[in-house]
């Protein structure tokens, strides 16, 4: 069996997006004389993206998964840790040096009516990316132009140039939101809860334009969202987070059909199914019992609800580990045969 340790420092020739020991701390601030404590709020996270995959972040809220989006784009400061983008560190880049480079990789909110200024039209808002970044006016032709191939590319019609964000419903926002990304070309698209605002017809919709654009552009998107089905529509592999950690790394039908670790397990056994009796004692998980000032920094992040859970998941941090081909998982417990969907 393998540990990624080893794998760390090896990088494949179509690796977009490299990011190695990623961490991210906040200071607490001070209480009552005292120092304030420290939040890990990302905890030495390593993986690897490929050109034209869609990699699955998923997770409940408060486990990172935004903040680490975040992380790789540089719009927040990381604490260690490299991020490498088609070979370039940007970890290691001034601000001035990293601008020419934040076209290469943009961001899709989860509602881009608080990410548009409403004063903006939808010309405004799709202009205003290339008039940042006037080589790409200078590569790729007028601004005029190119506004009108990305509102085709995302099923707009051209007469909506002159509207403002508030006059359209959600999934006509999010189009938008898609073209505002795309129109600088990047290699590299964060999609953060993309779809998690609009119904369930809609959501469809989207979660097809994404894969047609990816197609068609060969695009690499970090998919983040909670919405596993979403996810199992759309990703090539899928990546589990946990307090900061990232617990089993696979390709979506073997992680979906065969979790290695107890959480994913827990969060698989928890998607709704028609016709099926809700989880059984044995399956469900346990809520966790974390007694004030105890050490959760140490071990597995997963043991206090963990029913297999035994000594040395308190005492022994977890690593991932490859199992089988592309599968990796980050649990002491080698022999546990877990329920998949």
């Amino acid at each position: 069996m393998q540990s990624l340790e080893r794998d760390r420092g090896m990088t494949q020739p179509d690796t977009v997006l490299s990011v190695r020991n990623l961490n991210k701390v906040y200071q607490n601030a001070v209480s009552w004389g005292r120092p304030g404590s420290k939040s890990h709020v990302v905890r030495d996270v390593s993986f690897d993206m490929r050109q034209g995959e869609i990699l699955g972040l998923m997770g409940e809220s408060g486990s990172g998964k935004t903040t680490l989006g975040r992380l790789v784009l540089q719009l927040l400061p990381l604490t260690s840790g490299q991020v490498m983008l088609e070979g370039r560190e940007l970890s290691a880049m001034t601000m001035q040096a990293l601008r020419p480079l934040r076209a290469r990789m943009q961001m899709i909110f989860q509602d881009p009516l608080f990410a548009f200024n409403p004063r903006h039209t939808v010309h405004q808002i799709l202009s205003m990316p290339l008039r940042l970044h006037p080589e790409l006016v200078a590569r790729h032709g007028p601004v005029n132009g190119q506004i009108s191939q990305i509102l085709a590319q995302v099923g707009l019609p051209q007469d909506i140039l002159h509207r403002y964000p508030q006059e359209f419903s959600g999934g006509q926002r999010q189009r938008i939101g898609i073209a505002r990304a795309l129109i600088l070309r990047p290699s590299l698209v964060v999609a953060d809860e993309a779809t998690s605002a609009l119904d369930v017809c809609v959501q469809a919709q989207i979660l097809n334009l994404l894969l047609d654009l990816r197609d068609q552009l060969g695009l690499t998107i970090l998919f983040i969202a909670h919405d596993l089905t979403a996810m199992g529509l759309v990703c090539d592999r899928v990546a589990v987070m946990l307090r900061g950690r990232i617990v089993e790394i696979a390709p979506t039908a073997e992680l979906f059909s065969r979790p290695r670790h107890p959480y994913t397990a827990s969060l698989l056994q928890a998607i709704p199914r028609i016709g099926s009796r809700a989880a059984t004692a044995s399956s469900a998980v346990v809520p966790a019992r974390i007694a004030a000032g105890q050490d959760m920094d140490h071990g597995c992040p997963f043991r206090m609800s963990c029913r297999w859970a035994v000594e040395v998941c308190a005492r022994t941090d977890t690593t991932l580990r490859l199992f089988e081909d592309g599968h990796w998982s980050a649990c002491h417990r080698e022999d546990l045969e877990l329920p998949g969907i």
